[in-house]
């Protein structure tokens, strides 16, 4: 019998560390121990969170919080069998509903693992379709969602470049992507907002730019109350991260993934789709339209190999999107927008502090260069309650490596005096030097 050595045989030795617990402790005394290491962490708890990037912290209304923990709906997985499960189908079909009205899709999935295993997803529906294995994607986004993106395309020996950025503007370099586009291009993503934050409007005309490569656009879904949808300006596929809709942040997960695309791919998309329809008596009813997964022994001709999904965050998003409704989405995107450009304005009066850094209009992040390495800054910030914007440093690596870039988000959790108080900590901050 293994004394549980092995247990952790896949974390490197010296990255394990002995909790140095006592022997013959009651459970309320180890339970204590535990709590007071837990409390070294930092968190976006007692911390208001400028942290950018496509997880933030959300305000959740009670009414969510209530149907989150309903029984009857905690479960990652898509109903198997409909004579019992009706009300779960119906909250997806809900679901479904609600996300390709805000995208304008044909077809929203009911749900993939999160954003970036979405854009993966997305990269080998679009190899399928066209049968070609050539993808361009931005070379200013989300490291760790680069390397998903790169992941997925190994397992069918695709093939990625990266096409570069405006220096001034922070949006997509036209003349970059042109030189670029060829017939062998399966697809070509991009992200509005981008990882840079910035809104690009030159999107609205990609379409015409990329010949017959498909389209692949990346939302914020909580943006999309006010922008224009990407199913407008000819997105053949749009992906997203569904956290912003009313889910809390974790250590990892759970998230959502959102995928929706043109009819004329639904048969070539992973995931389910559950659709309405009527019961024997002629009442309405619900189903699983369309379920082409590895679990229907397709093996290698499946669509997908993901055994799971995120049912019950999807289930939370339709109804976090229910209980908003329009207007209040439209409300807080709004709101959002305000308070990340009024932030904006009282930063660049800091001395030495650039922002917006790009041109080009944002939401609610926007990238902001500062006067020394932006680690030090941020180092000042968390001291002061404060958890400052995410480095962008690993986006400006090789020679043109920069340290001393951040991108800065607002949500509705931050109160109004931490903003005072982050402009105040910049001021401080004057006159530290290089």
């Amino acid at each position: 019998m293994s004394n549980g050595s092995d247990f952790f045989y896949d974390i490197p030795e010296e990255a394990r560390h002995s909790l140095n617990i006592p022997k013959g402790l009651s459970e309320d005394e180890v339970l204590r121990i535990f709590s007071e290491k837990a409390e070294m962490n930092t968190t976006v708890s007692g911390k208001a969170s400028f942290l950018g990037g496509e997880f933030q912290p959300r305000y959740i209304p009670a009414a969510l919080r209530h149907i989150m923990s309903m029984g009857e709906l905690l479960t990652a997985y898509t109903s198997y069998q409909p004579e019992v499960s009706q009300g779960m189908l119906q909250g997806l079909f809900e679901y479904q509903s609600l996300m390709a009205e805000l995208t304008q899709m044909d077809v929203v999935n009911a749900s993939l693992y999160d954003g970036a295993t979405g854009l993966g997803e997305a990269l080998r529906l679009s190899s399928r379709a066209t049968r070609k294995k050539r993808f361009l994607l931005p070379e200013a986004m989300c490291p760790a969602k680069k390397q998903i993106a790169e992941l997925y395309v190994k397992g069918f020996d695709g093939e990625i470049e990266f096409y570069g950025h405006e220096i001034e503007g922070g949006g997509v370099n036209i003349s970059d992507l042109r030189n670029k586009v060829s017939e062998e291009v399966a697809g070509v993503y991009v992200e509005m907002p981008n990882a840079l934050g910035v809104l690009d409007e030159q999107i609205f005309d990609m379409k015409e730019q990329i010949g017959g490569a498909l389209l692949l656009v990346g939302v914020d879904p909580l943006s999309l109350a006010i922008l224009r949808a990407p199913g407008d300006y000819g997105a053949d596929i749009v992906i997203g991260e569904g956290q912003p809709l009313g889910l809390p942040i974790g250590y990892g997960g759970p998230t959502l993934g959102l995928l929706g695309v043109t009819k004329k791919l639904v048969r070539k998309m992973p995931g389910r789709v559950v659709g309405a329809t009527e019961g024997t008596a002629g009442e309405r009813a619900f189903c699983i339209t369309l379920q082409t997964r590895e679990q229907h022994i397709r093996r290698e001709k499946a669509t997908s190999n993901i055994c799971s999904n995120e049912a019950h965050c999807a289930i939370v998003a339709g109804a976090y999107m229910a209980l908003q409704g329009a207007s209040g989405l439209k409300r807080l995107a709004g709101l959002l927008t305000e308070r990340a450009h009024r932030l904006a304005e009282e930063m660049n009066k800091a001395e030495g502090f650039k922002a917006p850094l790009f041109s080009r209009p944002f939401f609610n992040s926007f990238a902001v260069e500062t006067p020394i390495p932006y680690s030090r800054i941020e180092e000042h910030l968390l001291k002061n309650k404060i958890q400052g914007g995410q480095s962008l440093s690993p986006l400006f690596q090789g020679e043109g490596a920069k340290d001393n870039i951040a991108l800065f988000s607002v949500n509705e959790t931050i109160p109004d005096e931490a903003y005072t108080r982050l402009v105040r900590v910049l001021h401080e901050i004057e006159g530290w030097g290089g």
